[in-house]
Parts: structure tokens; C-alpha cells; sequence
């Protein structure tokens, strides 16, 4: 099957910051520039996702499935962090409770499995972490109208009545909740940006946009930002 494609498309995709690189996985696309080959072969996570769990600079695209797989991957991010942020614990605590309770989202509420990855970029007087978490699940107004019933006309409304504190997790119980994962970003100058469905909302310290008819996506997909501050 051929496609013709706008501009050349490379085989592995990666992100660069000054001290910091994330690699994607590979696609299936030809060295060619004006089409696109398509393989039967299947996708072997543990080869293309897994290059190496030692390394204190990257954080390759990391599936996450159960929550063994939460434990892992804020290990491993615990890891980098420390090496890229150095002594600020603080801030590694803070980053860390940021991947693990979005993650936990994955398996809680999402019904399906879901990707995470992490990026840093250095500023002048700060380091951003930039972390990007996503499934393509079921995700947030159909998870909250299963428990709550349809408390808003909109997609970017579930968004705010999550952000606000509503949970689907019954009984209330269960991690922190997307308002600490806004809070500690937005305090520290950072953002937080959710995208579910035909909804999003864009959350920072001065205050927060929503937009709705969107073109639909399924599931959730979080893009949050941290500045850790250097040390002067």
C-alpha cells in the first residue's frame, strides 16, 4: 500500500534537548521520500521501546500496562532525574509523584494500556521536564459518567470536574487526583494540559483555557510541564 507524504519520513524519530534525548520507537517507513511501506511484521516492544534500562539520560517511550509497570518506570525516572536535576530531591519527589499518578490513570480509568514518555529542556535560570503520558482508552467523561452520571455538556467540562476533584475511583479512594498533578506543576511555572476526547483544557499559574469541539481522539493524553529552578 503507497501513500504520498508531504515531507520525508525517517525510520526512528528522536527529540534532542542539550544534555537530554528521547528516542521513539521505529516506524515502518521507507528510506524513499514520497511513499510509505507498510509491514506485517509484528512490534516487538522489548526491541523497540526497551534499548536501555540502565541509561541516566533517556527515557525511551515506556508502555504501561498494570501498575508493576508504574513502579518501574518512576524508578528509572528517579534515575535520570537525579542526573539530570542533581541534588534537588524535592523537585525529583515532585516530578516522580507527577508520573506516577498520571500512569495510575492508565490502569485505573483508562481500560486500555498506555505510553508515557519524558523530555528536558535547559533554560537560562531553569531545567524543564516535560513529561507526556497517553492510552487510548475509554477516557475522562465516559470514565466519571460511569460513576457520576452526565454532569456536563461538554468534553472540556469533564476535564474541570476532574481537575476540580471529582474522582471515578469508587468510594473516592485511590491516588492524589489530576488538582495535586495541576497544582504541583503550575506551582513550580510549569503547565499542565489535558486532551480527552473532543475536549481540552491548559492549565498554568495565571489560569486555565478550555476549548471543546475538537477534532474526536480517544482516550486521554496529559502533557505536563515542571521547571525545576538552578541553583545560582
Amino acid at each position: 500500500m503507497r501513500g504520498e507524504l508531504s515531507s520525508p519520513r525517517e525510520e526512528r524519530d528522536a527529540c534532542h534537548s542539550n544534555h537530554g534525548t528521547l528516542y521513539s520507537g521505529k516506524s515502518g517507513a521507507g528510506e524513499r521520500e514520497t511513499e510509505t511501506v507498510y509491514t506485517t511484521d509484528p512490534f516487538n516492544s522489548a526491541d523497540d521501546l526497551g534499548r536501555s534500562t540502565s541509561s541516566s539520560n533517556v527515557l525511551e517511550l515506556f508502555p504501561i500496562r498494570v501498575h508493576e509497570d508504574i513502579y518501574e518506570v518512576a524508578g528509572r525516572a528517579r534515575h535520570i532525574l537525579a542526573y539530570w536535576l542533581g541534588g534537588t530531591s524535592y523537585d525529583i519527589d515532585n516530578i516522580v509523584i507527577l508520573l506516577s499518578e498520571a500512569c495510575s490513570n492508565i490502569v485505573d480509568h483508562s481500560g486500555d494500556a498506555g505510553i508515557v514518555t519524558i523530555q528536558k529542556y535547559d533554560r537560562k535560570h531553569c531545567i524543564d521536564v516535560n513529561l507526556a503520558i497517553g492510552d487510548l482508552g475509554r477516557g475522562i467523561r465516559q470514565s466519571l459518567m460511569a460513576v457520576h452520571g452526565a454532569i456536563s455538556d461538554t468534553c472540556a467540562g469533564y476535564i474541570e470536574q476532574a481537575l476540580a476533584g471529582l474522582s471515578a475511583r469508587p468510594g473516592e479512594r485511590g491516588g492524589q487526583g489530576l488538582g495535586t498533578i495541576q497544582r504541583i506543576a503550575t506551582e513550580s511555572g510549569g503547565s499542565l494540559h489535558i486532551r480527552s476526547e473532543i475536549g481540552s483544557v491548559l492549565a498554568q499559574a495565571s489560569g486555565t483555557t478550555t476549548h471543546d469541539g475538537l477534532y474526536f481522539f480517544p482516550g486521554t493524553q496529559i502533557a505536563i510541564t515542571f521547571r525545576s529552578k538552578r541553583a545560582v
